[in-house]
């Protein structure tokens, strides 16, 4: 019997990419169960485009008020997508949560489905996008799919700044494997390269607040200086982390959660540290790497 799995985007004014995205599900060599969009209070036309799939796309229309708190409102919809999904099909097996500018070429799920089914241990994957490389236990945001044990481990996403990242940490803190496979590549349509200083302040507040050591955000820096905005992209990210440890501020998880982290930092900073030396005694880039 082949393994059912449920599809989730989420999106908001995204009428120029999210018919493509729509797309290439549609067209994967193993369907989906249920394919579920899900329209946040989108002020264009991407709602209509999305209707224009019915029967094939369910399509659930959100109205509520929008939470100031960035992430907060991509996450609560994605779980509603889900929770709709799983009552469509209760014996699902996989999700794929996908972003509206990812295009998965025809045979990314079937591919995907392949290496879980091999590795029991296996609970969160993804492919690479195009131009892209990631480090050792990480998966791509644009396009991955989680194992249902897994998911309900994790007991889904948080609504919080970081929902993705969250979500693949907490997998390994409960002894999940979670990883890419850089032969599988699917097309990105906008580059996360592309910060604004906001975003790159976001991404020290997040580290701070998940538990990142000093050290493997110092690494992390180092790599973000040759990112765009050069040197101030990093920079900026950096002294936002500092800021908040000299602060002491709230950190909002368990006493287990940060234990984990521990751990995690000491273990993924030595990968850091030797692309640090390798790249900056030679004359490269960053290489697409994320920080």
């Amino acid at each position: 019997m082949k393994p059912k799995y449920i599809t989730v985007l989420a999106c908001r004014n995204e009428e120029e990419l999210v018919q493509g995205a729509v797309d290439a599900v549609l067209r994967q060599t193993l369907s989906p169960s249920c394919f579920v969009v899900v329209d946040d209070g989108s002020e264009d036309r991407t709602a209509s485009i999305v209707e224009g799939y019915s029967p094939k796309v369910m399509l659930l229309r959100l109205r509520t008020e929008r939470i100031a708190v960035r992430g907060v409102n991509q996450s609560l919809a994605l779980m509603r997508g889900v929770k709709a999904a799983a009552e469509a099909v209760p014996d699902w097996d996989y999700l794929l949560k996908i972003d509206a500018d990812s295009y998965l070429p025809p045979r990314y799920v079937e591919q995907l489905i392949a290496r879980f089914e091999d590795d029991p241990l296996l609970g969160v994957a993804s492919g690479v996008p195009f131009g892209e490389r990631l480090w050792k236990n990480h998966a791509s945001d644009g396009a991955k799919v989680y194992r249902r044990r897994c998911w309900d481990d994790i007991d889904g996403l948080a609504p919080i700044s970081g929902f993705d990242l969250h979500a693949l940490l907490k997998a390994r803190m409960k002894g999940w494997r979670v990883t890419s496979f850089p032969e599988i590549r699917y097309e990105q349509k906008r580059s996360w390269e592309k910060r604004t200083l906001s975003r790159w302040m976001l991404t020290g507040q997040v580290r701070y607040k998940f538990g990142y050591s000093l050290f493997h955000t110092a690494l992390a820096s180092a790599i973000s200086l040759r990112k765009k905005p050069r040197v101030l992209g990093g920079l900026v990210f950096f002294l936002t982390f500092l800021i908040f440890t000299l602060s002491r501020s709230e950190k909002p998880f368990d006493t287990e959660f940060y234990c984990f982290m521990d751990r995690f930092c000491k273990e993924d900073a030595r990968e850091r540290l030797n692309y640090v030396l390798r790249r900056f005694t030679s004359s490269g880039d960053a290489g697409g790497l994320r920080c």
